[in-house]
């Protein structure tokens, strides 16, 4: 088993509260995590939920927090559209998800954030949605070039300052995406 990252713990917090990745998927994250022993009694509260089972974004949130506190990590809840952008360019990068669902999904991050850009790559990559959607401007393959290039930039903004989320945290977090 591939240990677990502080790292990874905050993007998957992150992620539900933000609703990129599926809560209904935590039980089943939680049991690989406590398989690779991270000693949460939290944890071992999400694991016993039903696989399936609607759970509320606030009572993960909270639970995540738990299990985040338990283990002595730190919760920036400032950080977390930064540690969702990071996830989403990994997911791009890493060609498990293409460049056209990318962009929805930083368009679907702008409007909860309300356009409040932390980083101007994720105004960049919002906007390059609506290019894709009313197919003006870039053709297909020059968005897709550009959207690479705007997720490289992001991770490389980002990554000294949040840190790197290894391949194995993000496909591991890639099955609980949203579709």
């Amino acid at each position: 088993m591939v240990p677990v990252s502080p790292l990874e713990l905050r993007v998957l917090r992150a992620g539900v509260v933000r609703r990129v990745l599926d809560a209904k998927r935590l039980p089943t994250i939680a049991t690989h995590y406590l398989m690779v022993n991270l000693p949460s009694d939290s944890l071992a509260l999400l694991a016993g939920l039903d696989v399936g089972q609607e759970v509320d974004p606030v009572d993960a949130r909270e639970l995540l927090s738990d299990v985040l506190s338990e283990l002595g990590e730190p919760i920036d809840e400032r950080r977390e559209v930064e540690l969702v952008a990071m996830f989403l360019a990994k997911l791009h990068t890493q060609a498990l998800v293409p460049a056209r669902q990318t962009c929805r999904r930083f368009y679907q991050l702008g409007v909860e954030i309300e356009c409040e850009w932390p980083l101007a790559q994720i105004g960049e990559l919002f906007g390059f949605d609506d290019e894709w959607e009313a197919s003006w401007g870039r053709t297909p393959a020059q968005l897709s070039e550009a959207t690479a290039a705007a997720c490289e930039e992001l991770l490389r903004t980002i990554e000294p300052t949040l840190g790197v989320l290894d391949n194995a945290a993000v496909s591991r977090l890639s099955e609980m995406v949203i579709s």
